[in-house]
């Protein structure tokens, strides 16, 4: 009895020892199902795709209906392009503003079931409504009036807006001439009738009925010219608004001078705060980056209260993604980089070239310095982004790209 019963014993922990390692097994091997969904109107489309380490790998699309296409049981963190049977290639094209002819780059895809329709990602279905649990933001560095066609570039950051619909965006160098005429008082602050933010929403408003609100101040003279600043646009009432300096300097003469706007919104998925800034270098004696962004993770801190449903600090921070400035603002700013959070294979995804103004004396190489982070107790979570602005997505109108960002409660 006692041997049958030991057996027994035995053969119990065999069993438990032999769930478990498939279970481990199971965990290491196995990838999620992600599903892709692709609109085209071609005769066979065919996703080519890579995973980490890997090399491309090219897999045969199936019909759905209504010209899209898709693929499934795919593995969690892959680059693809999509190539039709006339042998055209669907990417993001060149990313590095100012640069034409630089390589061409792929999507990113996660285990997030995405559909891909006129060059942009989706967590859901495009064609229809937008679900009512899904928050999506834009920021862009503007450029301050230093793009060829101008007018033109501004034309599509609006038009870009009308069909992406963004809750929420946020400019960077967005200037206005001290010479233009005074427009109007808005928010307490001199809108110009070149103010880049009002141009935007106007054309929102006048072109295609769409109304956003916004804050916008400055921070210095830009070229002795432009009143160059950072603003927040949103669809949603503006509870509050505010500005701050946040580099020691706050005269308007010294172009290293840097000043942060905020705005509270009310959106139908809670209040959400939002900062946009454009701050300076970590290596910089005179306004380093450090003192900036802990002052910056100050004001935030104080606003945080349990009615805030999240708060994001959107814009051009000037520190590349990995580097010693990004690491001291996630670890002491307890912050998430929605962007990566998206996609652990793009960290380095750049988003300015490696020689525009700021970064003449760099390596050379294109960065990635422009996020919406987050901070990590929010009560939405990062499902997807893109870089948008890029050669085949709405084109360049900037020497940066922007970063478009969903998030879900």
């Amino acid at each position: 009895m006692k041997i049958c019963l030991k057996s027994c014993y035995i053969s119990w922990i065999a069993l438990f020892l032999a769930i478990m390692a498939v279970t481990l097994f199971s965990n290491i091997f196995v990838v999620s199902a992600a599903k892709l969904h692709v609109y085209s109107q071609a005769g066979q489309l065919y996703l080519n795709y890579q995973e980490p380490g890997q090399f491309y790998r090219a897999l045969k699309m199936e019909k759905e209906s209504n010209n899209w296409w898709y693929a499934d049981e795919l593995p969690d963190l892959i680059r693809f392009n999509i190539v039709d049977d006339k042998g055209q290639t669907d990417n993001l094209g060149g990313v590095l503003g100012e640069y034409p002819g630089d390589p061409a780059e792929d999507y990113s895809l996660n285990s997030q079931e995405s559909w891909l329709k006129d060059g942009l990602l989706y967590p859901y279905n495009p064609d229809k409504i937008k679900p009512s649990d899904i928050l999506t933001i834009l920021t862009l560095n503007m450029h301050t009036y230093q793009e060829k066609n101008q007018s033109e570039k501004l034309a599509t950051i609006a038009l870009a807006i009308n069909k992406l619909n963004p809750d929420i965006v946020c400019f960077q160098e967005c200037a206005q001439d001290r010479s233009s005429p005074l427009l109007k008082k808005h928010y307490g602050k001199d809108i110009r009738t070149d103010n880049m933010a009002e141009i935007i929403t106007t054309l929102l408003r006048e072109k295609y009925a769409k109304n956003y609100d916004y804050y916008w101040d400055w921070s210095h003279y830009g070229w002795d010219r432009w009143e160059e600043g950072v603003a927040v646009l949103a669809k949603y009432p503006l509870a509050k608004c505010d500005s701050h300096y946040v580099s020691h300097n706050t005269e308007k003469t010294f172009w290293k001078s840097r000043n942060v706007v905020y705005a509270e919104v009310a959106t139908p998925l809670g209040t959400i705060n939002v900062f946009s800034a454009h701050l300076g270098w970590w290596t910089d004696t005179e306004e380093p980056y450090r003192f900036q962004i802990d002052n910056l993770l100050s004001w935030e801190s104080s606003l945080q209260n349990k009615k805030i449903t999240a708060t994001f600090m959107c814009g051009d921070f000037n520190e590349a993604a990995g580097s010693e400035g990004y690491n001291y603002t996630i670890k002491n700013g307890k912050i998430i980089d929605s962007y990566f959070a998206c996609f652990a294979n793009s960290m380095l995804d750049s988003t300015i070239g490696g020689k525009i103004d700021g970064w003449q004396d760099g390596d050379g190489l294109g960065k990635r310095i422009d996020y919406i982070f987050m901070n990590d107790g929010a009560k939405l979570k990062p499902i997807l982004a893109q870089r948008i602005f890029t050669e085949k997505c709405f084109g360049r109108v900037s020497d940066h790209v922007g970063v478009y960002a969903f998030f879900k409660k």
